[in-house]
Order: C-alpha cells, then structure tokens, then sequence
C-alpha cells in the first residue's frame, strides 16, 4: 500500500472533490504557490491550518491523516472503506495521469 503525507491527502481530496488549486487558496487566503507547496510536502500546514482546510472542502480533518490509522485502531467501519476507497480511486486517476502524461495541478 502506498503511504500518503498530509499534503498529498489534500490534493487527492480536492481534487476528487473537483475544487481547483486556485479556487481552494483564495478560499484558505494563501496563496496557489504555498497550497503547492504543502501538497508536495515542502511546508507542513499547521493544525489551524488544517482545519481551515477541512472546513473549506467539508470532510472531517481526521481525512488527511488517514493513513496514518492502522488496522487495529478503533474508526468506524464504514468510514474507513469509504475513505479506503475514496483513496484508491484516487490513486488509480493519479496512476492514469501519469501514464497518460497528464500531470495536473
């Protein structure tokens, strides 16, 4: 299983949930370069940071640590294969961009 950091979470989520990188900065009052930045995890967000985040894109905070739950930690059921499956739908639009040449921001 590939492990996500923080940052790369963000960008698998806003882009599944189909908000743009510019769109999402001027919501969050940062700028596209430093959004950039945390989603390829050369600055760390703070946790008032991330929470302004996960109110932006309305999932709970909890979703961009998701890796970092291992199996025998107790989250509910259904939220963890939804997540896990959000995740690997992701993973795999990640996949076919590369292999397409696509690399998007």
């Amino acid at each position: 299983m590939t492990r996500l950091s923080v940052g790369q979470n963000i960008k698998l989520f806003r882009e599944n949930l189909g908000i743009k990188q510019k769109d999402l900065a001027e919501q969050l009052d940062v700028s596209v370069n430093y959004l950039s930045l945390l989603e390829h995890d050369k600055r760390e967000p703070s946790m008032a940071f991330l929470k302004k985040v996960s109110k932006a894109m309305k999932v709970p905070i909890t979703f961009f640590f998701i890796e970092a739950i291992r199996d025998d930690v107790k989250v509910n059921p259904d939220l963890r294969r939804a997540v896990s499956k959000l995740r690997d739908l992701a993973l795999e639009m990640e996949k076919l961009k590369k292999a397409n040449g696509k690399e998007k921001e």
